[in-house]
């Protein structure tokens, strides 16, 4: 039986080197074709989201997966699209109130006052055309700051731009202020 021992552990090693560099690739491209085509969630299926944590949702460098996931956190679902079907869907919504212009331009004041009461609060612009416009966050935490783009004190925003890493800065640094005619900011209601 001892004679055998070292020809049986190097045909298992032998094994378990081709087993392994066989089937690594094929486990990188399917977690690959996974990244690629998310599976879809449905409208039955959306109220059994799994929760998100934080680090997930932290994770996420396109402004629309941040806010969908920063929402799972929160316990709201948001349909898996892009800015300009976010802003069409939150437009749509029962559960969210679009919070009104003031003298034509954006109520900073309302929506940061929003954030503050503790609601959750969106800022979106819909460009309007085949490219996705912008959504993110506001957050009440810190107080607004003045933006000479929009002659206007602005709240702090928590968003992706451009496909870096979340961050929490001015709403000026998120949106132009040539982009204020097609934004809009929503606050979330629980309505039952």
């Amino acid at each position: 039986m001892y004679k055998f021992k070292p020809v049986f552990i190097f045909c298992l090693g032998v094994f378990l080197f081709f087993g392994c560099a066989w089937a690594a690739p094929r486990c990188r491209r399917q977690k690959q074709q996974i990244q690629q085509n998310p599976p879809r969630q449905t409208q039955e299926v959306a109220p059994q989201v799994q929760r998100v944590t934080h680090a997930q949702a932290q994770r996420q460098r396109h402004c629309n997966l941040y806010v969908i996931y920063s929402m799972a956190h929160r316990g709201i679902h948001l349909p898996r699209t892009n800015a300009n079907g976010l802003d069409n869907y939150l437009r749509n919504s029962p559960n969210w109130e679009i919070i009104p212009r003031q003298n034509g331009r954006l109520n900073h004041q309302a929506a940061f006052n929003e954030a503050r009461r503790g609601r959750t609060v969106l800022v979106t612009y819909n460009s309007r055309s085949a490219q996705s416009g912008h959504i993110a966050v506001i957050c009440a935490r810190q107080p607004k700051t003045w933006s000479p783009s929009y002659n206007a004190n602005v709240p702090y925003a928590s968003g992706s731009v451009r496909g870096r890493r979340p961050a929490t800065i001015p709403l000026s640094h998120q949106f132009a202020a040539s982009r204020e005619p097609n934004m809009a900011y929503f606050v979330y209601v629980r309505r039952r």
